[in-house]
């Protein structure tokens, strides 16, 4: 794996940004948590406004394919970072893969109907949809 491996997302749109993959380090985060302690507070304030450092202090790197937290650079003048957490949504626990759930679901006020087959159609547009989101990100 490359020592800087970034992959750039919305390439060439206003929203342009770089992205690099982490994987949280508990040897890193106890002491990290040591150092909170022995400040009295102050470096858990001065890692909450840089996510920068503290992802780099509490984390190893790794690829964007397999990391936990993900760490994001705007590519304009201001070059801003951002940190955000990896969240996995399962698609066995939608609420349209069972059509009794989504049949005693009330939306505002009214009943949703189905189509004749919606477990179908349901499953194959989130699966459609799933793969594009998977392809934008990698």
């Amino acid at each position: 794996m490359d020592k800087e491996e970034r992959k750039t997302i919305n390439q060439g749109q206003e929203d342009e940004m770089e992205i690099y993959g982490y994987n949280l380090c508990r040897w890193k985060l106890a002491i990290v948590s040591l150092g909170v302690i022995c400040t009295g507070g102050f470096l858990l304030l001065l890692l909450y406004w840089m996510p920068e450092w503290r992802v780099k202090a509490t984390c190893k790197r790794a690829a964007v394919k397999e990391c936990e937290v993900v760490l994001l650079r705007t590519t304009d003048e201001f070059r801003m970072w951002f940190c955000a957490k990896i969240r996995f949504l399962s698609l066995e626990n939608h609420p349209f893969s069972n059509p009794k759930s989504v049949t005693d679901k009330i939306s505002n006020g009214h009943a949703v109907h189905l189509t004749e087959n919606p477990v179908e159609e349901n499953s194959h547009e989130m699966s459609k949809y799933s793969q594009t989101q998977t392809q934008q990100v990698l």
